[in-house]
């Protein structure tokens, strides 16, 4: 639900295409939660493209990707394939499309009680012209390893277009392929050329294919040593604490408050331990810690009319009538979305149902309604320090976006709905105007991010999914645009516990602490030189005490990372599953992290495990979740989607 009460995200986009909008829905309404539940194990049901546009007579393969709960692939259930309307586009088991006449038509593929959809345009008009960029523009991969190139497609006014279909090839597929998303394999050592095409546009990226170490699968070789600079003097472990905020120099912590049974004890430990804070109490916050930042909660692309917390949506709409009549130049109908072929007045506005409330979408190119959220804003973020806007994803809103009368192209409402952030944010000055885009990753969520300078990360830190490296790539890729990012784990601590039947402790001493470990060595992989930029969030439940659910571990201080992550070696582990071992240097410490590769089944238990050797000149002492430092090791085993800190003893007291 959308309100001051928890909130959970469930995002639907592919975490390998950058230019898909997909929704999560039901035939009758457009929600993107699990429908009631059945027989059928699939939650979420992705399609790519989300939106295409074909001339009569042609055809067009829409893909489609089945997941459970917690986003695991779910190949082999049976699809349904189902055509809003036949006369203009038809598909047929497999998903191919043929368009017949001019028209737009949503084509459906439904897998139990969930379904999705593809916008599907049929047109003779000529595609207008595109221009595309990849990023990166040359890459180094080992054999068999893997990356991902990210395009973004403009149209001529340089606008992005979300909704573009690009096509990948590889000049030389036995040095490097390329899959349907971008990512490159590794195949043999040389050099090849991607080439992406969206329309008329197309552009290159160079990838270098480099050899394996030579080592046998059966010892797979240490990490590299720690690179040859000056140490840092020794310190202890936990000596940088700040009680006022930032409260430590190597991480900085954020939370979400929808936890609301606080005690005056509760609240000031939370103070004491995070940086910035997502609604809630601001005064309590502030009261706490003055120094802590704090977001109150709001939405911007639609106005509820019902439910939501108490008031809110009374609230939201009276305001919005006050201002109006406060301002008569503006009229307050332009400022809403309405039902195609029908009046443009208020009982013929578009209705939208999502998270458990109604709402009325606004017309965010409306000068007046441009006017009024900018106002009304800066109002919520006075006395704080931003705004966290909920609910604002890509998949969130343009699909519902695609059924009013004033945004027949969509392209059009991207612009403006970027071109309104970017307006908020400057009115809010030096203060942050976060956005939750969840697991979401089209252009437009890039652009509507940049303008906006802050994202949520809702549930994309997760330690069960071989896409994990997309994510990766993902956040650094918003990091390098100057984006905050939030990286919110996907499991809270209580859910991780009920894995103890299928995942063990393994080095840890409970299996919430393994996955615990797990998120924070993921963070650690992609965190920049300074976490300025970029905040930890290991809950995504807020219903606890956040002392019972704290990881410690956070609070050590590794110090900064000299360097970059890197691909140790790749291999079977004893059961026949496929991993990769990363690794990444820290001052005062070495983060490794298995990722697991495949999908399906899989096997984390003592089963799954392989035992890598450490680097000599070095003393390794692990650190725990819970905070505690075991004894010195020279080499480390880990089972399926399990990490370690290994403290480098010569540089901590």
């Amino acid at each position: 639900m959308v309100s001051s009460h928890r909130r959970c995200i469930r995002a639907c986009a592919p975490m390998a295409v950058a230019l898909v909008l997909a929704s999560c829905v039901d035939n009758s309404a457009l929600v993107d939660v699990p429908q009631t539940p059945g027989p059928s194990p699939v939650k979420w049901v992705l399609i790519t493209p989300g939106a295409a546009q074909i001339a009569p007579g042609k055809n067009v393969a829409l893909q489609v990707e089945l997941q459970d709960g917690a986003g695991r692939d779910l190949s082999g259930q049976p699809v349904k394939w189902s055509s809003s309307d036949t006369t203009i586009a038809s598909v047929d088991t497999t998903g191919t499309v043929t368009a017949r006449k001019v028209g737009m038509a949503h084509i459906i593929a439904a897998s139990g009680q969930t379904s999705a959809y593809s916008v599907v345009s049929v047109s003779t008009a000529p595609p207008p012209p595109l221009f595309i960029t990849l990023n990166p523009s040359s890459v180094s991969v080992p054999v068999e390893g893997a990356a991902q190139i990210f395009a973004t497609v403009k149209d001529a006014s340089g606008n992005v277009v979300t909704t573009a279909q690009v096509a990948w090839t590889s000049n030389n597929p036995s040095i490097a392929s390329v899959s349907t998303s971008g990512e490159v394999t590794g195949g043999n050592p040389g050099s090849a050329v991607i080439t992406a095409t969206a329309g008329s546009g197309h552009s290159t990226s160079t990838v270098t294919v480099t050899p394996n170490s030579t080592a046998p699968p059966s010892s797979p070789p240490p990490p590299p040593p720690p690179p040859v600079t000056p140490p840092p003097s020794l310190a202890s472990l936990y000596d940088d604490y700040s009680a006022v905020s930032p409260h430590w120099r190597h991480v900085t912590t954020m939370m979400t408050d929808f936890y609301y049974g606080w005690t005056s004890a509760e609240r000031s430990w939370a103070g004491a331990h995070y940086d910035l804070a997502m609604s809630g109490d601001g005064t309590a916050w502030h009261a706490a810690n003055p120094n802590v930042r704090h977001l109150p909660y709001a939405l911007e692309w639609a106005t509820e009319i019902d439910g939501g917390g108490a008031g809110t949506a009374t609230q939201f709409y009276l305001d919005m009538k006050q201002w109006y009549a406060a301002h008569p130049q503006y009229n307050i109908e332009t400022g809403f979305l309405h039902v195609p072929n029908a009046p443009a007045d208020s009982a013929h506005r578009l209705v939208v149902f999502r998270w458990g409330t109604h709402k009325w979408p606004i017309n965010p190119a409306d000068p007046g309604m441009r006017a009024y959220q900018v106002d009304r804003l800066t109002r919520i973020a006075s006395g704080h320090e931003g705004v966290f806007l909920d609910v604002e994803a890509s998949g969130d809103f343009m699909p519902q976006i695609a059924k009013s009368q004033e945004y027949a192209v969509s392209a059009n409402y991207q612009t403006a709905h970027t071109s309104l952030l970017a307006a908020i944010k400057q009115a809010f000055g030096s203060k942050m105007l976060m956005l939750n885009t969840s697991q979401y990753t089209s252009a437009l969520d890039l652009a509507d991010a940049e303008a906006a300078g802050a994202v949520h990360l809702e549930k994309m830190n997760m330690p069960l999914s071989s896409d994990t490296y997309l994510r990766w790539q993902w956040c650094e890729t918003l990091l390098s645009h100057g984006v905050f990012v939030d990286f919110v784990s996907t499991l809270s601590s209580s859910e991780e516990a009920s894995y103890s039947n299928t995942i063990p402790p393994g080095n840890s001493l409970t299996t919430t602490q393994r996955l615990k470990l797990w998120e924070l060595a993921s963070y650690y992989m992609v965190v920049p030189t300074s976490p300025d930029l970029m905040a930890l969030q290991l809950e995504n439940m807020w219903n606890l005490p956040y002392s019972q659910i704290w990881t410690r571990a956070q609070e050590a201080d590794i110090g900064h990372p000299t360097g970059s992550r890197t691909i140790v070696t790749r291999g079977r582990d004893p059961v026949g599953q496929g991993y990769t071992l990363y690794s990444r240097d820290f001052d005062r410490a070495l983060v490794l992290l298995r990722h697991q590769s495949g999908y399906g089944t899989q096997v984390y238990s003592d089963a799954s495990a392989v035992t890598f050797p450490l680097p000599a000149g070095e003393t390794w002492l692990p650190l725990h979740a819970d905070g505690t430092v075991g004894s010195a090791v020279t080499s480390i085993k880990l089972r399926n989607s399990e990490a370690a800190i290994l403290l480098k003893k010569s540089r901590v007291e």
